[in-house]
Order: structure tokens, then C-alpha cells, then sequence
């Protein structure tokens, strides 16, 4: 070999190691935004604790009759890339029996983000109290009305949505 060769054989090989070089670079990049894309998934679809009491007025034919309490005691799960969010736990409201408490399970769903009025289906679908019709509460679970079927309505509100309070 002369040595034109060896300097041709030298230069493709440098260009072999660049090549595999930038290969390896642009495969790291990939690997780490994939990553970075897997954590921020994991993050988002952890669960949040939830475990508030929210002092409520109790409504009677239009009027304030009392104050009670609305306990909450579960997780609240958002579905990443979707709408929606979903609170899965226990609610308690003060004003029932407390031999009743352990048995207080509910599901509330939340479709569109914007939507505020998580409806119960049918009672005891999601709920485990049949005297609960309708619930209506923000995204945080701070601000929560509750429709019972006797047409009382709870609400940590100081004035309950009007068309709720009818008698």
C-alpha cells in the first residue's frame, strides 16, 4: 500500500465514525425525548389525594334550614391526554346517620373539563346513598352541591344554582 491509500483508507474511516457517531446522537435524542414523554404521561395519570371536609348550608324550599358538613376522602384521577377526570372514594354528608359513614362510597365522573354537573345515572349506581340525585361540583371538588331527592339541597355555596332551589 502506498500511502495515498492508507490516507483514503484513514479518511473513510473517519467518515464511518462520524456517521456512527451522529447515528448514536440523533438515537439519544430520541431515546431521551421518549423518556421525557414517559414521565411527563407518568406524572399526569398519578392519582391525587383527596381528603377535605367542606362546611355546607342545607336549603329547604328556597331557604338556608341549617349547616352540615361535606366530607371527601378518595383520589382524584385525571386521564392524561383525554378529558376525563374521575373521583373515586368516599362522600359523606354530616346530615346522614353515622352508622351509615363506612358504607359511603361514590364514583363521580367529570367528562368535559368545563362541565361542572356530575349527574348520577340512578341512585346507588354510584353512590351508595339512594337519597342522592345529582351532584354538581368544580374540578378541585372545592364548591359541591348536592341534590337529595326530596328535593333538599346541599351546597358549600352561599347561593345554590336558582333552578335547584325551587320548592
Amino acid at each position: 500500500m502506498n500511502w495515498r491509500s492508507s490516507a483514503t483508507l484513514a479518511a473513510l474511516a473517519r467518515m464511518l465514525a462520524d456517521r456512527r457517531r451522529r447515528r448514536l446522537l440523533a438515537s439519544g435524542v430520541f431515546a431521551g425525548a421518549c423518556l421525557l414523554a414517559l414521565v411527563v404521561f407518568t406524572a399526569f395519570s398519578l392519582p391525587r389525594p383527596v381528603d377535605r371536609t367542606l362546611s355546607a348550608a342545607i336549603f329547604e324550599n328556597g331557604a338556608a334550614v341549617g349547616e352540615t358538613t361535606i366530607a371527601l376522602e378518595g383520589e382524584l384521577l385525571h386521564t392524561p391526554f383525554s378529558e376525563f377526570q374521575t373521583y373515586t372514594g368516599r362522600l359523606w354528608l354530616g346530615c346522614f346517620d353515622p352508622a351509615r359513614k363506612p358504607q359511603s362510597d361514590a364514583i363521580l365522573k367529570w367528562v368535559i373539563p368545563s362541565e361542572e354537573c356530575v349527574l348520577l345515572p340512578r341512585p346507588g349506581s354510584v353512590s351508595t346513598f339512594a337519597e342522592i340525585e345529582a351532584i354538581y361540583a368544580d374540578l378541585e371538588l372545592r364548591q359541591i352541591t348536592i341534590q337529595l331527592a326530596d328535593g333538599t339541597v346541599i351546597s358549600t355555596e352561599e347561593t345554590p344554582p336558582p333552578e335547584l332551589l325551587k320548592a
